[in-house]
């Protein structure tokens, strides 16, 4: 004979189908003693600081032991559903970095979380020649603690900035380095936190041109 046991995460018993023969193909239904779960939905709406909509690189909710329930990418009014109820935590994530984070009480039904990004802080970076001289035209690339995240020129001036969402998190860090014409690197800003505005000047190990007058 054969004998079918059903058990729950637990290990307990919670359904049985006793001795059977099987003599053909067969199928059955086992209807256990388990109460289903108490579920409902979230509703993750995403703004950015000045409440503009904001379609969030990815949205991550948690149970409340800090288990990853689900998440959703590229999406700025998202529902999740069938999520247990009790402790919920949000998360949404913009160019690798956390904006928002919130603690809902999750119920049966729909329970609905706005949430607003940070506002985002500009990085100012000077490059120089190795005398303090502006160093126009160097290949500046831009990382996150994710890999690559920008790259752009000096002007005129030396200069190049951006407009980015501040580190918040321990795990979370930008960093800068520098290229000459030829692909070398000649200049970095190791691994930072930017949680205001900054300015860094980078003095390269590049020498300047040598010019003269004709």
């Amino acid at each position: 004979y054969y004998k079918i046991k059903v058990y729950d995460s637990s290990g307990s018993q919670i359904g049985e189908k006793s001795d059977f023969q099987l003599t053909s193909s067969a199928s059955y239904s086992i209807t256990t003693s388990k109460t289903p779960p108490s579920t409902g939905s979230v509703r993750v709406k995403s703004y950015t600081d000045s409440g503009s909509a904001l379609t969030a690189d990815t949205i991550i909710i948690y149970n409340g032991a800090g288990s990853e329930i689900a998440r959703k990418s590229n999406d700025r009014d998202h529902t999740f559903n069938n999520v247990p109820t009790g402790t919920v935590y949000v998360e949404i994530y913009e160019e690798n970095m956390l904006v928002d984070d919130k603690r809902i009480t999750l119920n049966s039904g729909t329970t609905t979380v706005s949430m607003y990004a940070n506002a985002k802080k500009n990085l100012d970076v000077a490059v120089k020649y190795n005398d303090g001289s502006d160093f126009a035209g160097a290949t500046v690339k831009l990382y996150t603690h994710e890999g690559l995240h920008d790259t752009d020129t000096t002007d005129a001036n030396g200069d190049v900035d951006w407009n980015l969402y501040p580190s918040t998190q321990n795990r979370e860090y930008y960093k800068i380095k520098v290229y000459d014409s030829s692909g070398s690197q000649i200049g970095e800003k190791s691994d930072f936190q930017l949680t205001s505005s900054a300015s860094y000047s980078i003095t390269t190990s590049k020498t300047p041109p040598s010019t003269g007058s004709v």
